[in-house]
């Protein structure tokens, strides 16, 4: 990018320019705030063989959680019934 400086008309653009994006920025986070949403946050990724999952989840809290070997075998149960 050259080291020019911009003429009068193209800084009165781009400071149009950056005046409009701030305004929909300022649209966003009003919007977040009025209404905010349940997806948005920090995810957390622990993968499926992590013990943290054995140590955390023991017992009942296992029936909110299925790890992937456990669908396997749900899938072939399920085709057996059939």
């Amino acid at each position: 990018m050259s080291k020019e400086k911009l003429t009068k008309e193209e800084q009165k653009e781009l400071d149009k320019l950056q005046e409009e994006i701030l305004d929909e920025a300022k649209k966003v986070v009003q919007n977040y705030v009025d209404v905010p949403s349940e997806l948005s946050g920090s995810a957390i990724h622990i993968d499926y063989d992590s013990t943290f999952l054995d140590e955390e989840w023991e017992g009942e809290k296992w029936k909110k959680v299925t790890k992937p070997e456990f669908v396997k075998d749900l899938l072939k149960t399920k085709k057996k019934k059939k």
